[in-house]
């Protein structure tokens, strides 16, 4: 199960350790409570070895993580498990929930993800701002947190793509010590800049509780400062969507007037757009609100 299927959301979970029934593959060692038949013979659901007529369950004593938004059991079963990355999740069983109730970097241990989030505690400060602040991606706990968050992202939009460490450099933002928005950018080749090269950012996002707090403008404060190292008062966005374009207005980096035939761009000069027009999404969503 790919990790961002359903509609997995950070929630604070708990955690005890029970007595659980379960299938153990002899082959590849995963647990699950589930087995693909075969007509009247059973395989495992991981790596299809066949496990014969009769299923064996065994006892074994495991984490158990309560969701804390609807309250559903889950153990640390194959069929709720997700990968990004280095990191693996654990999805709430509840088919009507989906929430990550719990987060491992590479094979340690499974936890609340919010401590996952905080234990990518900030080194080197970047930028500070009351109790933000916002750092350099550098670190594996720190690369983990992103790669979290950005499951957040790709559920809320799809169009963001998976976050890879080694093709993208990466800023994280704190609040009160816990990792809560990215954002991440890249130098392109372009001509008639003095560096050869243009800053282009990639994807930004903010947890939804923490948004219009000034995380956002943090992060894409930090961003511009080096786009700066390559051009003066230029820096591209790709695939920018509708949060994306309310935060550069709001930066003074574009300006648009919004219309009764839809949304008219006043200011770009300083932001090139790739891939995508936000502003007619912006006009395609205003659309949709007043129907």
């Amino acid at each position: 199960m790919s990790a961002s299927d359903g509609c997995q959301k950070l929630t604070t979970s708990s955690k005890s350790v029970e007595t659980v029934e379960l299938i153990v593959c002899p082959d590849c060692g995963e647990r699950s409570n589930s087995a693909t038949r075969y007509g009247e013979m059973h395989a495992c659901i991981a790596c299809d070895e066949p496990l014969g007529r009769d299923l064996t369950l065994e006892e074994e004593r495991l984490p158990v993580f309560t969701c804390g938004a609807c309250g559903e059991e889950t153990p640390p079963f194959y069929e709720h498990l997700g990968h990004v990355g280095d990191v693996s999740v654990l999805n709430c069983s509840n088919e009507d929930c989906d929430y990550i109730v719990a987060a491992m970097l590479d094979n340690g241990v499974y936890k609340d993800p919010n401590d996952l989030l905080s234990d990518a505690c900030v080194g080197e400060v970047d930028s500070v701002r009351q109790n933000k602040q916002v750092t350099v991606v550098e670190t594996r706990e720190q690369k983990a947190a992103v790669q979290l968050l950005n499951i957040e992202a790709k559920n809320e939009d799809t169009t963001f793509s998976l976050y890879k460490p080694e093709h993208a450099n990466a800023f994280l933002a704190y609040h009160d010590g816990t990792a809560v928005g990215y954002l991440t950018w890249t130098a392109e080749p372009a001509e008639d800049t003095r560096s050869g090269k243009v800053a282009v950012l990639r994807q930004i996002f903010t947890l939804p509780t923490f948004r219009r707090t000034g995380i956002g403008t943090l992060l894409l404060e930090q961003f511009k400062q080096e786009a700066a190292d390559f051009t003066d008062d230029l820096y591209a966005v790709e695939g920018a969507n509708t949060q994306t374009l309310r935060l550069l207005k709001a930066a003074g980096d574009v300006d648009y007037t919004i219309t009764d035939e839809g949304v008219e761009p006043t200011k770009t000069d300083t932001v090139a757009f790739l891939k995508s027009n936000p502003f007619r999404k912006l006009a395609s969503e205003l659309a949709r609100e007043n129907q």
